[in-house]
This record gives structure tokens, sequence and C-alpha cells, in this order.
């Protein structure tokens, strides 16, 4: 649900029984910059199809919802190890946006397996930064005003 004082909207949504459930947060940024945060733990390789599916019918509705004129997509509370599904619904984002409109920020382990799947190529497409206020600065947006 959106919470109209703070233009953000959490959602929580459990794949198969033997996976954890998927958390994810949206937040209307300065700019018209739209946050989409996503947590938990996500199946490896083609575990995570399902993961994969429910992170972009998320992006998807946000982004119907709120027409962003950019897209930032944090995975740092996400707990990813490998699979190509996690590139699939970001480059859709990409192409709906266009590109230089979507961004990625991660850390941790999560950063350097994802580092690893945008070397392929990715990289030139959508950015991935490891610095959430790099980030803002990626999308022109000074990030959240409290």
């Amino acid at each position: 649900m959106l919470d109209s004082d703070n233009d953000h909207y959490t959602h929580s949504q459990s794949g198969y029984m033997d996976q954890q459930p998927l958390t994810s947060r949206l937040e209307q940024l300065p700019a018209d910059v739209l946050l989409v945060a996503f947590s938990g733990k996500v199946g490896a390789g083609s575990e995570g199809n399902q993961h994969g599916s429910q992170m972009a019918a998320i992006t998807n509705r946000a982004v119907d919802a709120f027409l962003p004129t950019a897209l930032l997509i944090d995975f740092r509370g996400l707990d990813y190890r490998h699979g190509d599904w996690i590139g699939a619904f970001v480059l859709t984002a990409s192409k709906r946006l266009g590109k230089g409109r979507v961004c990625v920020v991660a850390t941790g382990d999560t950063g350097k397996a994802l580092s690893t799947l945008w070397d392929l190529g990715l990289r030139q497409i959508v950015p991935l930064m490891d610095d959430l206020q790099e980030a803002y600065t990626c999308l022109g947006t000074p990030g959240p005003q409290n």
C-alpha cells in the first residue's frame, strides 16, 4: 500500500513454499525518480526464476503507477549469489524508461556477484553502483528529502 504521508510502499510476497519471502519497498524521490528496493534471500540459478518474476511484476506495476522519469533499483538488502534471471527485469525497465534512466545499487557479496553479470555487457546499459549517493547522482536526484 502507498503511504501518502511518506510516499513509499512496502510489499512482501513468497514464491515457492521452500523459498523465503521477498520484500520490496517503493519510494518516490525528487525529480520523479522512483526507488524500488528488494530484500530477502533469492534462489541461485534457475531457483531464482520465481523471484525474478516477482521483481519484474512489482517493478512494472510501480512504473505504471508512478510514471517515473528514472528508476533506482536497490539490492543492498538482497542476498543474491548467481543467476542471469536478475538482469532480465533490469533490462526491461531500461527499455521502458530509456538508456541512462535506470541505475542499480548493490553492496557486499550481492554487489560482487552482480558485478560478474554486469561485466558481461549489462554495465554499458545500466550502471551498477556500490554507493547509494552515487546512484542518486547518476539519476539526477539528491535522494530523499527528510
